[in-house]
């Protein structure tokens, strides 16, 4: 198993909007993998956490095409990017 980690910095005041918009995306645009979402509770401010679960790099790659083949993902992610700074940290871990 492994995890795919993303982390964002949030632009100041947005995190609330940032955090419906990214439990939307779990819900209704990446729903088949195990997901979660982290906010910063002590450590850096307006960091969103986003992990998805899969079995291994093959299939996460089969899940991220599915993704942002579908039509919801255009108008969600351009409204993500609004929302962050920069182009946040993709990680690849290990699940042991």
């Amino acid at each position: 198993m492994i995890v795919m980690r993303y982390t964002f910095q949030i632009k100041p005041g947005k995190d609330d909007e940032a955090l419906k918009l990214a439990k939307d995306g779990r819900k209704n645009i990446w729903p088949s993998a195990t997901s979660r979402i982290y906010t910063s509770n002590i450590g850096p401010n307006n960091t969103i956490v986003i992990e998805n679960e899969h079995k291994d790099l093959v299939e996460q790659r089969k899940h991220s095409s599915q993704v942002v083949a579908k039509e919801e993902w255009g108008p969600w992610y351009a409204r993500w990017t609004e929302l962050i700074t920069g182009n946040g940290v993709n990680e690849v871990w290990n699940l042991e």
